[in-house]
């Protein structure tokens, strides 16, 4: 495959990432308290799985299965973390926040907290980040919290790297998988849930599942998504993750068919959910992933993708 990319994407050597890095900074979303924009809320569902029910149809490494087998367990070396700013902002609310806080609830992602006095030990503070078009992204502020557990540190390739390491070739067939709630699948050991703890309009909530925000998330759920690739790797070497997004490429049509039929079989059986709206099921020549456009004769990056990056 001829590699190439445009002058405001990676350069030909690649670069490396790491997620679990903790400067990884968001921006909240600028929402005036008395305002009426209007925004698109993701209909959050409880996740119908757990690391043991996932383990059966991907199995985990064991010493990361015996880690995960009770849920994920936040160990921190302080007793106490509060985010800055937090009497002030955890008195805040707008109509924004309260839809996706009461989605979320719904689907007991999170839940009230049973603290009562005062300001807990642990304690951030939840905020809204755009996506494209009027979506938003929750996200839970525990950067005290990040400070005080060890989040590890990994490397993970980016796109480009991967298909000049492996020389994939001319004229092949494209699949891609987007997983819906990817870090909500990871369920959090009971004995942790107070250390999620998030102040909001002047109540506390805490996660049951894996938070958006937390500095140890990309690691466990690139993780899981690895024992995933490991199955993909058993019939096609052309593949590459990245936490809840999937390119899986074949020079044979009927074989990557058979082969996204066999994993979004297997993915159900895990509890893992495929949103049907941003994958592609079925082969095709050309596909948007991971702003690059990819055809039969290489990859080149999106230009809108680029646009959003930097705004």
């Amino acid at each position: 495959m001829r590699y190439r990319v445009s002058s405001t994407g990676t350069s030909s050597s690649g670069t490396t990432s790491s997620p679990g890095s903790a400067s990884i900074r968001f921006r909240p979303l600028a929402i005036a308290p008395d305002s009426q924009s209007k925004i698109e809320v993701d209909a959050y569902f409880s996740p119908p799985t757990d690391i043991q029910k996932f383990h059966k149809e991907f199995p985990v490494p064991h010493a990361l299965y015996v880690k995960l087998k009770d849920g994920l367990r936040v160990w921190s070396s302080s007793g106490c973390a509060r985010t800055k700013g937090l009497k002030h902002k955890i008195k805040a609310k707008d109509p924004q926040r309260d839809l996706v806080l009461e989605s979320l609830l719904k689907a007991r992602i999170i839940e009230p907290s049973p603290h009562q006095k005062g300001i807990p030990r642990f304690c951030g503070t939840f905020f809204l980040v755009s996506r494209p078009g009027s979506k938003v992204r929750p996200i839970a502020d525990f950067s005290a919290l990040t400070r005080v557990i060890e989040a590890p540190k990994f490397t993970l390739k980016s796109v480009y790297q991967v298909v000049n390491d492996y020389n994939w070739p001319n004229h092949l067939w494209y699949t891609k998988l987007d997983l819906k709630q990817a870090f909500c699948n990871i369920n959090l050991h009971p004995k942790t849930h107070f250390m999620t703890t998030f102040g909001y309009g002047g109540k506390f909530y805490h996660f049951t599942r894996m938070p958006f925000g937390l500095s140890i998330t990309p690691y466990i759920q690139q993780s899981l998504l690895n024992c995933v690739l490991a199955f993909i790797k058993r019939h096609t070497k052309y593949t590459y993750g990245h936490l809840d997004d999937l390119i899986i490429v074949h020079q044979d049509r009927r074989k990557l068919q058979v082969l996204i039929d066999v994993l979004r079989a297997k993915l159900r059986n895990a509890g893992w959910v495929i949103n049907s709206k941003k994958s592609e099921l079925n082969p095709v020549k050309k596909i948007k992933f991971l702003g690059a456009n990819w055809d039969e004769l290489g990859i080149i990056r999106d230009k809108e993708a680029t646009r959003f990056t930097r705004e």
